[in-house]
């Protein structure tokens, strides 16, 4: 043992306790490390599938309300009189998560909270709008859920039906966009191109 290949290794006699007590240390905190990478892996894959889940529920519940709107204006185009919910259901994904909201990303989480910050305001804003019409009777009511607008005063509804609409689908947009990143090449192009258009036009 004293010499193999060439090497004295004399001296590992009298450090073999040392030395093995080092590579089984370093063997320990190798399966330490290791077992630790993968557990934040896995809590990472674990984190982003709850995420991309709740950015799929929301934008669900995104694009129910933006048919409610959608159809609100297409009832106008076919009717002499429209007929516009005097409220809106209830938005309950986006109440059961209203404290997971922050993990989808800050932009995703802005448009989110501004789309829903309209739609909770629905009611005040729809009364505010037709607040003379209700009092002096030209908006009748079709029943408990519903008003009966006419064509005049349904004029003043429609930008604030397309406000909303415009809310709704800036939301749902981003978060398409968190759901469904473009590859970065893609992101450089747009943002040329979007450069250039601007110094042409």
């Amino acid at each position: 043992m004293a010499n193999l290949f060439g090497m004295d290794l004399s001296w590992v006699k009298e450090w073999q306790t040392l030395v093995g007590s080092i590579v089984g240390f370093s063997g320990v905190a190798l399966t330490i490390w290791l077992s630790g990478r993968k557990d934040r892996n896995l809590l990472k894959l674990k984190d982003q599938g709850e995420r991309d889940s709740l950015l799929a529920s929301i934008s669900a519940e995104l694009d129910r309300f933006r048919d409610d709107f959608t159809s609100m204006l297409q009832y106008a185009e076919e009717h002499d009189c429209h007929v516009i919910p005097k409220h809106l259901d209830e938005p309950v994904i986006y109440k059961a998560n209203l404290g997971r909201v922050g993990l989808v990303g800050k932009d995703a989480a802005q448009a989110i909270i501004q789309a829903y910050r309209y739609i909770k305001r629905y009611d005040q804003y729809l009364a505010n709008t037709i607040e003379d019409a209700l009092k002096d009777g030209r908006i009748g009511s079709a029943g408990d859920e519903y008003y009966a607008v006419p064509p005049k005063i349904f004029v003043i509804l429609k930008p604030l039906i397309l406000l909303f609409l415009g809310e709704i689908d800036r939301a749902i947009q981003v978060i398409n966009e968190q759901l469904n990143p473009k590859p970065l090449r893609s992101r450089m192009w747009g943002r040329l191109r979007a450069v250039t258009n601007r110094e042409v036009g």
